[in-house]
């Protein structure tokens, strides 16, 4: 911030002193940096899922199969149970103040790109593909037509419907 204003060539620059605790402080960090136009959506969904976690002092793992829990309950018709429910809305809560998702939506789009193959996640971290081309790619479960497919894709820059397209052919043939 400092380097944008002497950019912008002012000389004071209005600033807010805050104490918080470390966990505080890393849950700021985190939210300012959900605010970058710039992150992928790896990056992204890694970020709401940190800060799920410090929020319900939880691990990561613990917050997906929240997210996992209450979609299969509501499918299932159960009731779940209160300090369950509870961790849900602070779920919400906190989603709706990072302004993009919900449970719902998060947890269909984003928390498979957690789960992809790691070729994959990785090109998709560094920007090369788009998540929906990725996850198409990730149907593919044997690890050399995968990255023979990932890698084309990426050269090529081939469409999602070119992409799907050859994953059913893959997956018609029989693995060497």
């Amino acid at each position: 911030r400092l380097r944008a204003a002497k950019a912008a060539g002012l000389t004071e620059v209005p600033i807010s002193v805050r104490d918080f605790t470390d966990q505080e402080a890393l849950q700021v960090a985190l939210m300012e940096n959900l605010q970058r136009e710039d992150l992928n959506p790896v990056e992204e969904t890694e970020a709401i899922m940190e800060l799920l976690a410090l929020s319900l002092e939880v691990s990561r793992d613990e917050v997906a199969a929240l997210f996992y829990q209450a979609h299969n309950a509501k499918h299932r018709g159960q009731e779940l149970r209160q300090n369950v429910l509870s961790q849900l809305e602070q779920i919400e809560s906190l989603l709706v103040n990072i302004g993009r998702f919900s449970i719902d939506s998060f947890r269909a789009s984003r928390l498979p790109l957690l789960k992809l193959p790691t070729d994959v996640l990785e090109v998709l971290r560094q920007g090369k593909l788009e998540y929906t081309k990725a996850q198409a790619i990730a149907r593919v479960k044997d690890e050399q037509q995968r990255t023979a497919l990932l890698n084309r894709a990426v050269e090529e820059g081939l469409s999602v419907s070119a992409i799907k397209s050859e994953v059913r052919t893959l997956k018609a043939k029989p693995v060497d």
